[in-house]
C-alpha cells in the first residue's frame, strides 16, 4: 500500500530532503492526531509525529536506554519503502531504501 510519495527528485537526492516535498511532511499536523505518529528510519528527522532511531553524538556513544530503543525499534516491520526511477538513459534503476 503506498500512502505517501513525492516525484520530481533526483536519485542523488538524499530521502529526508525529498520527504520534505511529501504531504505527510507538509500537512503532518491535518495527518496524524494528537497521539499519533509514524516510525521513520535515521534518514527522517525526530519530530514528535516522527519516531526514528537515536543518532550517536560526535565522540561519544549512545546511553544504555537509547541502546535498547534502537535495538527494538529496528526489529519493527512496518514499512518497506523500494525506489524505483528512470535514469538520464532510460534505464530502470530499482533499489530499496
Amino acid at each position: 500500500m503506498v500512502v505517501d510519495y513525492s516525484v520530481g527528485h533526483t536519485g542523488s537526492v538524499h530521502d529526508s530532503w525529498a520527504f520534505r516535498s511529501t504531504r505527510t511532511y507538509k500537512e503532518h499536523d491535518r495527518i496524524f492526531g494528537p497521539s499519533e505518529w509514524m516510525w521513520a528510519d535515521s534518514a527522517y528527522p525526530s519530530e514528535t509525529w516522527s519516531v526514528s532511531p537515536f543518532k550517536k553524538p560526535t565522540r561519544r556513544e549512545l546511553s544504555p536506554d537509547q541502546k535498547t530503543f534502537n535495538y527494538y525499534l529496528s526489529k519493527v516491520c512496518l514499512f518497506h519503502c523500494s525506489v524505483i526511477s528512470f535514469t538520464h538513459v532510460g534505464i530502470l534503476d530499482s533499489h530499496s531504501c
